[in-house]
């Protein structure tokens, strides 16, 4: 419990876990029974104190459901049994994963959810397994991280120290730096001067080991302005800026949809666009929400079921 509860404080230093981005390889079992639902990101859970959004499993097909939109199936791994959906692209969809047949060894890869409060595996991949000892090995694979990994503690506030030890300021990546502090002091409109001597900047930058200058920020900006995250107004002097409250979130959303292939809940998605952009960590849950509804709107992404969100 003092584990779990150390990790649930620590949540904005997850990433810092080695296999916090990997699929986890687990027993169903553990599924079941070991993993707790986080209190605090809903969609994840924990094992001790390790954070657990993807798993891998390794089993027996037995039961199969396909329907129009999906293909359910029910793997078994001898210590329990779990359904895995892989969500059809279109009518025309014929992907191996979606013909596989009762019986076989199957090794699903994918991100853990719940339905209808029975945890489920939303499957990123799914293949047969024709070698002879794939269940031996994928059983000592489990046993084997289980004593080595996920039963050891780790100490989230030890690693970011020893992360922010060793940072440099050349590593600093001033463009992505500006557009997440943009979002994280809810900035509408700006100027240079604004970046460059207003004391909650110069203390955030400092606090990132970098002091840009006036002229670099101008260069930063110059940039984001010509990649369309922000935009340029007019008829003003000295020159000023504006963000744009929803633009850069819709390409990250659409980027992460695309590369998933799948339906995603809004959790997942703002997960996974925060991964894939550092600099919309401290974008608000809310803002998310307003950037799919104008895609919905826009008919670029639809709903396949209620908050659950894929490409059109």
């Amino acid at each position: 419990k003092n584990m779990a509860a150390a990790a649930e404080a620590s949540v904005v230093l997850w990433g810092l876990d080695p296999q916090f981005w990997a699929f986890r390889q687990l027993f169903v079992s553990h599924i079941h029974s070991s993993l707790k639902p986080s209190k605090i990101i809903p969609g994840a859970f924990l094992l001790g104190c390790r954070p657990v959004l993807r798993v891998q499993v390794g089993g027996l097909v037995t039961r199969v459901d396909r329907r129009a939109r999906l293909v359910t199936y029910d793997v078994d791994d001898g210590t329990g049994v779990i359904s895995c959906t892989v969500w059809r692209k279109g009518d025309d969809d014929d992907r191996p994963e979606l013909s596989l047949d009762l019986g076989q060894f199957v090794i699903v890869q994918g991100d853990l959810g719940v339905y209808r409060e029975l945890k489920q595996i939303n499957v990123s991949r799914i293949h047969p397994e024709t070698e002879q000892n794939a269940e031996l090995i994928h059983w000592l694979s489990v046993v084997a991280l289980g004593r080595s990994e996920y039963a050891q503690p780790f100490d989230y506030c030890a690693q970011n120290q020893a992360a922010v030890a060793r940072a440099s300021p050349k590593m600093v990546d001033v463009e992505a730096l500006v557009l997440r502090l943009l979002y994280q002091f809810r900035v509408k409109e700006f100027g240079i001067e604004n970046l460059a001597s207003d004391p909650h900047w110069c203390a955030a930058f400092e606090e990132c080991g970098t002091k840009p200058s006036q002229p670099e920020l101008k260069r930063v900006v110059t940039r984001l302005a010509a990649r369309g995250r922000i935009v340029v107004l007019a008829d003003h002097e000295p020159q000023l800026y504006m963000v744009k409250p929803t633009g850069p979130i819709k390409e990250i959303i659409l980027a992460c949809l695309s590369e998933k292939a799948e339906a995603m809940s809004l959790d997942h998605l703002s997960s996974a666009a925060r991964h894939r952009a550092p600099e919309l960590c401290d974008v608000s849950k809310e803002l998310f929400a307003q950037a799919l509804e104008e895609l919905v709107a826009a008919s670029d992404v639809y709903e396949p079921l209620k908050n659950m969100y894929a490409c059109v």
